[in-house]
C-alpha cells in the first residue's frame, strides 16, 4: 500500500508541476477567445429575443407557459455564456486547479503523518477517510482540467472560424466592388 501512495503522491506533484500550468499557459495564448465567446453569447441572446418576440406576436395573447419557457431560455443561454468565460478566465482557473491538487496533496501528507506512531495512534478509518478525501480532490481536479481543454479546443475552434469567416468577407467584398 504504501508503494501505491508514493506512487499516488508522486503523480500529484507531476500534475501540479506540470500539466496545470500548461493548461493554464493554454487559456493565456487564447484572450481573443473571451471577446468571441461573449460576441457570440450576445448574439445568441438576440436571436433568442427575436424568436421569442416573433412567437409573442403570432400568438394575440399571452401564455404563461410561453413566458415561462422564454425565460428559462434566457437564463440558460446567460448561464452558459458566464460558465464558458469563466472558464476562460485565466486567474480563476489558475485557483481552481491549484487549490485543488494542493488540497489533494495536503491530504496525501497528513495520510503519511497518520501513519507515523510518535505523531498519533494508528486509526485506520482515518487513514481511509485521508486518502479518499485526497483521491476525490485529485479527481475533481482532473474534472476541471478536463473541463479547461475542452474549453479551449471550442475556444480555439471559435477563432478558427471567426478567422476563415473575416478572409471570405475579404475575399468577396473587393469582387463587390
Amino acid at each position: 500500500m504504501t508503494g501505491f501512495i508514493d506512487i499516488y503522491a508522486k503523480l500529484i506533484i507531476a500534475v501540479v508541476s506540470f500539466i496545470a500550468p500548461l493548461m493554464v499557459y493554454l487559456l493565456s495564448v487564447y484572450s481573443d477567445g473571451i471577446v468571441i465567446v461573449r460576441e457570440n453569447a450576445a448574439e445568441e441572446l438576440k436571436t433568442i429575443k427575436k424568436i421569442l418576440a416573433a412567437q409573442i406576436a403570432e400568438s394575440e395573447q399571452f401564455n404563461s407557459q410561453q413566458i415561462k419557457d422564454s425565460t428559462d431560455a434566457l437564463k440558460k443561454a446567460e448561464k452558459q455564456s458566464r460558465r464558458r468565460t469563466n472558464l476562460l478566465n485565466p486567474k480563476r482557473q489558475i485557483y481552481r486547479v491549484f487549490i485543488t491538487l494542493f488540497t489533494a496533496l495536503l491530504f496525501v501528507m497528513f495520510y503519511m503523518l497518520s501513519k507515523d506512531p510518535f505523531i498519533c495512534p494508528y486509526n485506520h478509518y482515518i487513514s481511509v477517510l485521508l486518502i479518499s478525501v485526497s483521491f476525490l480532490c485529485f479527481m475533481y481536479g482532473m474534472y476541471i482540467l478536463r473541463q479547461i481543454a475542452w474549453t479551449s479546443i471550442e475556444t480555439k475552434e471559435d477563432i478558427g472560424r471567426k478567422a476563415k469567416a473575416n478572409v471570405n468577407q475579404e475575399v468577396i467584398s473587393p469582387a463587390v466592388q
